[in-house]
């Protein structure tokens, strides 16, 4: 076999590989339903109505994202039939996955006081007075006994001091 003829035949084959990954992706992209209609996405506001008038604080506050068992750990809104079952919502979403939007609107609360400084993410690695950790228990849609829904939240936070990090 002749370079040439090497050459050709490898040539061929990079375009036949590339046409099977080009065609892969096509097919996955087409799965995910990118050419379908796309879901209906919700969002939560921060807490904006608070007293007026409370003294400024001096210490800082870096929100850690909540840890979240998987199957509120997603943007897809979870409905809860029974203690075991869950479900998700057909066709909606949230815009951001439960606890990345739970961190944001603890943040932009806490900046919403007036009180604090600082108000941060821990992302931002900031030296800090003080690091909120949480854990969302629960953040989902659950029918009550006469089977209207209601949404629950709930969230189990502690607040540490810095650097030591004690309660």
């Amino acid at each position: 076999m002749t370079p040439e003829t090497a050459s050709a035949r490898q040539a061929s084959r990079r375009r036949i590989l590339a046409a099977l990954i080009a065609g892969s992706l096509a097919a996955a992209v087409t799965a995910c339903g990118l050419g379908g209609t796309p879901p209906r996405q919700f969002t939560l506001t921060p807490v904006t109505n608070l007293p007026r008038g409370l003294a400024p604080l001096k210490w800082s506050l870096v929100v850690d994202e909540p840890s979240a068992a998987r199957q509120i750990d997603t943007s897809r809104i979870a409905l809860m039939n029974g203690p075991f079952r869950v479900e998700y919502y057909a066709d909606v979403e949230w815009t951001d996955t439960a606890p990345a939007m739970v961190q944001l609107l603890l943040i932009q609360s806490f900046q919403n006081t007036g009180r604090l400084p600082v108000v941060a993410p821990t992302r931002q690695t900031l030296a800090t007075d003080f690091l909120l950790l949480s854990n969302l228990r629960k953040f989902q849609v659950e029918n009550d006994a006469a089977g209207t829904p209601q949404a629950t939240i709930v969230l189990e936070a502690t607040l540490l001091r810095m650097p030591r990090r004690t309660p």
